[in-house]
């Protein structure tokens, strides 16, 4: 079984892009941040706070993606769409940063630049049980680009070795 790209309403995209246009959220240079999960250690919220920081600085419009409950990280708008407005606003973005967590099972056919970000400790249900981090371990299409936190590394080393990678630079042109 081969997961295809599921068909956006054109409903569903103006959604979203109505979304984005409330927020301010430029199409093609939007970072859509996904900090949280609910299935494993995330990470330090300072890395989250100096990527959005940095990407910012860069030129790039950032919203954090917010279930109920959670807040933004600061200076961004909080995404509180549903997720297929989700999956079409990381389209119209253009980028997509997100723990290890179900949003990217859901994105993982998007046309967007992608990437995961999560830590090196092994997520375990039960001992004999564990979970399968990589998307095509899961029989998903994968276009991924993995960064995973070392045990001990510093919070903002691992931010800035995330935001080294070519993809995060800067925006495209307009």
């Amino acid at each position: 079984m081969t997961a295809t790209q599921p068909r956006v309403m054109p409903v569903v995209r103006a959604a979203a892009l109505d979304r984005m246009r409330e927020l301010k959220l430029v199409q093609g240079r939007t970072v859509l941040l996904a900090p949280t999960s609910s299935s494993q250690q995330p990470l330090p919220w300072q890395s989250w706070q100096h990527i959005a920081d940095v990407l910012s600085q860069r030129g790039f419009t950032v919203a954090t993606n917010c279930g109920p409950g959670e807040s933004p990280l600061p200076g961004t708008p909080a995404w509180t769409s549903p997720i297929s407005e989700l999956y079409a606003a990381t389209e119209i973005g253009g980028f997509f940063i997100s723990t290890r967590n179900g949003l990217c099972e859901v994105c993982c056919t998007a046309d967007t630049n992608f990437h995961i970000l999560m830590d090196d400790l092994l997520f375990s249900l039960w001992p004999a049980v564990n979970v399968l981090r990589r998307l095509a371990e899961n029989g998903l299409p994968d276009k991924a680009v993995y960064h995973t936190k070392s045990n001990g590394e510093p919070a903002l080393g691992f931010a800035d070795r995330v935001l080294a990678h070519p993809d995060l630079q800067q925006p495209p042109e307009p």
